[in-house]
């Protein structure tokens, strides 16, 4: 399918970057259309969130690279024609037409912990007569940032990579079939005719009859000591072990190609690696940034405990989320915490992913169960406290940061919202096992929907007479708080429409009665024909600025491109509605997923180039779910 054009819109995002590192790595490796591979260090603790030099973003971490150029220059990074092998094994490769010179290149990772990047260029001449050019490659290590060409490396702003930016970095010191800092090390063999000249690490100058082609082999890795394969080698062990790993899944959506769904489940593994020298993982949920925010890790654990088989993966990540992140004595025992910022749904989002995999794995039920527990009754004693203060709202969880932005508010659509869904996750967990507890979680469970329903329906009463209605975001209803809310509103957290989705979802305005009529018709009128046209549920940014923030879009940009659509799929499935169900869906694969299967946070109707995120993990995660609402399974 095409991609999205001023000329020629609605059509696919562009890919960025693709991940060639095998899961339980300690880098972060990427595939860039420029020909960059960048070897991005994953910290643990408050390193995986530092900002450096100060440009108010996450992820300007020390960084290795190697880029190659043809003629002293870049590669045109944005005429890139991609190559997606029908597999869907991450071993990548993409080509370029450069002043009729075919450079091709393809990379894949072997599968250590301290990952080695193969690399192989070939060169062609693609004209009817000699040609002789420069071929290049030079390897720095630096800030993110520096490496890829921009202050924001995940795509929020657009990037461009500059020759001068990598020479005002340090040169990497030339030894015999190698260029090393003492960390990193690009090896290459020794039968290159390669010279320095005019920066560039490596240079040889080609001439290449009509249609010769030759090619150059190239390594990069972190592990100094290690002597690489060959690379026919490296290549088949590297697809042993995928093929091994993809062998593990149990099931399918019936409507998913094999290789489509190969690519989105190692994606998915390769999101859960290990921070440098610790002994625990990440679930990280896309892009370059280190961050982990349990809450949108569980789409994927929903997913990936249904398809079966990766178990063993999903408790390393349980493990890190009840020893290493929850609270385990003292005032607030049980409570999740996170690296970053403490949203507050994150210790439901980890009942909920723990429950998921629990409900068929009763090793895993036994060995998390407790701590589960703790979370839960810590989430209760919240609750508790708001009973007993008449400022708040009894019943509900206390006013919190619930997202990235804003300040203690009480977002109830997001933090109440998300905490019924991990308490109904527990609860079926429960009941399976007819634990002692499962009374107090059902219990529990139902008092925390009528402390919602009483408040709701209280706040219902302005839809009276009305074609229309907007729940609060705030439970409290403040005007002020609504107000901050609006001007907010570029923060897709706190979007109206986003909002009115997960209420719908959650049903507690039922599903196709005149209350929840009400609530979809805004929806409906906020985005308009695209609801049916093309399956989206969040309207078009306003942003009209020039210039603005780097979250200032341009007009007919969506925000999270299957987060409302996944409310509403579901909401939809409550009404056995399956033509809405089908337009939603067909709409993550047409609009949210690129030509080489990378899913992307955002999406632009005329530029394919502002699609930041990618992969969205998450996304991955709700697509593979609504595919097997819709369309059933198949075992494999």
């Amino acid at each position: 399918m095409h991609l999205s054009s001023k000329d020629k819109p609605w059509g696919k995002p562009f890919t960025f970057k693709r991940y060639i590192h095998p899961p339980l790595a300690e880098n972060l490796v990427t595939m860039w259309p420029s020909s960059m591979i960048l070897f991005g260090e994953t910290l643990g603790g408050a390193g995986s969130h530092v900002m450096l030099n100060g440009r108010g973003h996450m992820s300007a971490l020390p960084s290795t690279a190697v880029i190659f150029t043809l003629n002293g220059k870049f590669l045109p990074w944005t005429k890139v024609k991609y190559s997606t092998r029908k597999d869907g094994l991450p071993i990548h490769s993409f080509s370029h037409l450069v002043d009729g010179v075919k450079f091709s290149q393809e990379a894949f990772c072997d599968t250590e912990k301290l990952p080695t990047a193969y690399i192989k260029v070939t060169l062609q001449n693609t004209t009817d007569s000699d040609l002789s050019f420069d071929f290049g490659a030079m390897v720095r290590s630096g800030p993110e940032f520096d490496l890829v060409g921009g202050d924001e490396p995940d795509g929020y702003r657009w990037f461009e990579q500059l020759k001068k930016q990598w020479m005002t970095m340090p040169t990497f010191i030339r030894q015999s079939g190698k260029l090393t800092n003492g960390t990193f090390t690009l090896r290459f063999s020794k039968t290159y005719d390669f010279i320095e000249k005019d920066f560039d690490d490596l240079s040889t100058n080609l001439t290449l009859k009509a249609s010769e082609r030759k090619t150059y082999l190239f390594t990069l890795t972190r592990n100094k000591d290690k002597k690489p394969l060959s690379y026919t080698k490296a290549k088949n062990d590297c697809e042993k072990f995928w093929l091994s790993e993809l062998s593990k899944a149990e099931r399918k959506p019936v409507n998913m190609k094999k290789g489509f769904f190969n690519n989105l489940i190692c994606q998915t593994l390769q999101m859960i690696c290990y921070p440098k020298g610790e002994n625990y993982v990440l679930f990280r949920q896309g892009g370059i940034e280190r961050v982990v925010y349990p809450k949108e890790a569980e789409p994927l654990f929903r997913a990936i405990a249904y398809v079966g088989g990766y178990d063993d993966y999903l408790d390393k990540v349980l493990d890190m989320y009840f020893n290493v992140l929850q609270v385990k004595e003292g005032e607030n025992k049980g409570q999740v915490n996170t690296f970053g910022m403490q949203w507050s749904s994150l210790s439901a989002a980890a009942i909920q992913s723990y429950s998921y995999v629990a409900l068929n794995n009763e090793s895993i039920f036994k060995k998390y169960y407790n701590d589960a527990l703790d979370s839960f009754r810590w989430i209760e004693k919240k609750r508790a406290g708001t009973k007993l203060d008449p400022n708040l709202i009894p019943g509900l969880f206390p006013p919190w940061v619930s997202s990235d932005f804003g300040d203690a508010e009480q977002v109830w659509s997001l933090t109440d919202k998300w905490n019924i869904e991990g308490y109904r996750e527990f609860k079926k967990v429960a009941d399976k096992y007819n634990t002692a507890e499962k009374e107090e979680i059902t219990t529990a469970l139902n008092d925390y929907l009528d402390c919602i329903k009483a408040r709701f329906f209280e706040l219902s009463k302005e839809a009276e007479g009305k074609d229309e209605w907007i729940v609060p975001r705030d439970a409290r209803n403040d005007p002020e708080i609504e107000k901050k809310l609006d001007r907010q509103f570029e923060f897709c957290s706190y979007c109206k429409t986003f909002h009115q989705a997960h209420w719908l979802n959650l049903g507690i305005a039922g599903y196709g009665t005149p209350l929840a009529n009400k609530i979809y018709k805004n929806i409906e009128r906020e985005v308009g024909a695209d609801i049916k046209r093309h399956g989206h549920f969040m309207p078009m940014s306003r942003s009209h600025k020039k210039g603005g923030s780097t979250f200032s879009p341009p007009v007919g940009q969506r925000w999270y491109t299957n987060t409302s659509e996944y409310e509403m799929f579901d909401y939809f499935y409550q009404l056995n509605d399956k033509k809405m169900m089908k337009i939603i869906l067909d709409g993550q694969f047409k609009y949210a997923t690129s030509n080489e299967g990378y899913m992307v946070e955002r999406f632009c109707d005329h530029n394919a180039f502002w699609c930041p995120w990618q992969p969205n993990a998450s996304a991955n995660g709700r697509l593979i779910t609504m595919s097997f609402i819709l369309y059933g399974e198949e075992k494999l």
